[in-house]
Formats: structure tokens, C-alpha cells, sequence
């Protein structure tokens, strides 16, 4: 039997336990809420880093943006997947 650890203990799935119109999932189990803002908070705290070393505040702005629309970029991918029956 395959155990899975993660790094929160009950992660709440993105779609909630919904299925789009089709019928099937909208995205995959590996989704959570948790993880999305993991990589929001990952991203932000990068450009944080970089701020403090170059001394320019628009870094703060880039990891912002660029860790949600990596986890944005994640979704989208997830559900064409999903409506192309690739997984």
C-alpha cells in the first residue's frame, strides 16, 4: 500500500469535491488550496529576497505576480488535461 505524505495535513481539494459539466473532476487530487498558496507565497517571498540584496521594490510586485500566475498557469493546464481525458 502506497502511503502519501503531504506537507499539510488535510488539504483541501481546489475544485471542493465538484465536477464540471462533463461529469468529471475539475482538476486532479493533487490540487489543493493549500498548494496554490504555497506557490503565491513562495513566489512573493522570492521577490522579497530580491528586494532586500538589489534595493528595488518592484521585485515584491514581480514575485507576486509571477508565483500566481505560475499556480494559475498550473490550474489551467490541470483542467485541459482533465477535458482532453489526458488523465
Amino acid at each position: 500500500m502506497i502511503t502519501r505524505r503531504y506537507l499539510f495535513r488535510n488539504p483541501h481539494p481546489m475544485n471542493f469535491n465538484r465536477r464540471f459539466i462533463d461529469g468529471r473532476r475539475v482538476f486532479g487530487d493533487n490540487k489543493s488550496v493549500e498548494g496554490f498558496m504555497s506557490g503565491v507565497i513562495a513566489g512573493l517571498s522570492i521577490g522579497i529576497v530580491y528586494t532586500f540584496f538589489t534595493g528595488l521594490n518592484t521585485w515584491i510586485a514581480y514575485g507576486l505576480l509571477s508565483g500566481s500566475g505560475a499556480m494559475l498557469g498550473d490550474l489551467l493546464n490541470s483542467f485541459i488535461k482533465r477535458r482532453l481525458g489526458l488523465l
